[in-house]
């Protein structure tokens, strides 16, 4: 027979095994520094209860982007700089890093850095938008098979 002291407490869980031992939930200890549950456990071997244990519980990683979950290769982000100035190449290549911490921590954080570069290329009219766009409208009007699908230009 098992000795009374044994037993589980009410309350308590197993929270994994290892080999024959299992470590038992005993007191929820709160938060640690950076978030991790600290728990009290208590190991159970076939021998019986075994000694107190303090255990770190970490959650289970959470992907919060697309780029943790799929990140670019570096042919990606290259892809997409082409044609990019190098200030801008610069901005484009911090806001695809890996890590969050290396990444634009905020979207006014950005909106600064795109500011500065702005100011930095000088006044841009209306009349300098609407020349880009018609040049890029002849240009896609001459890589187009069929004349029928060219866009009309006013």
């Amino acid at each position: 027979m098992s000795n009374p002291s044994d037993s589980r407490p009410a309350g308590s869980a197993v929270l994994f095994t290892n080999g024959d031992t299992s470590y038992e939930s005993f007191r929820d200890l709160g938060e640690g520094r950076v978030g991790e549950r600290i728990l009290l456990a208590r190991t159970r071997t076939p021998k019986g209860l075994g000694d107190c244990v303090v255990l770190k519980c970490l959650p289970a990683p959470k992907a919060t982007d697309a780029t943790e979950e799929a990140p670019f290769r570096s042919a990606d982000v290259e892809q997409a700089a082409q044609g990019l100035s190098v200030p801008l190449r610069d901005i484009l290549h911090t806001m695809l890093r890996r890590s969050p911490a290396e990444r634009f921590g905020t979207a006014a954080e950005l909106e600064v850095v795109l500011r500065a570069q702005l100011a930095r290329l000088g006044p841009y009219a209306r009349e300098d938008a609407l020349g880009e766009i018609q040049q890029a409208l002849s240009t896609r009007t001459k890589c187009q098979r069929s004349p029928a699908q060219a866009p009309v230009v006013r």
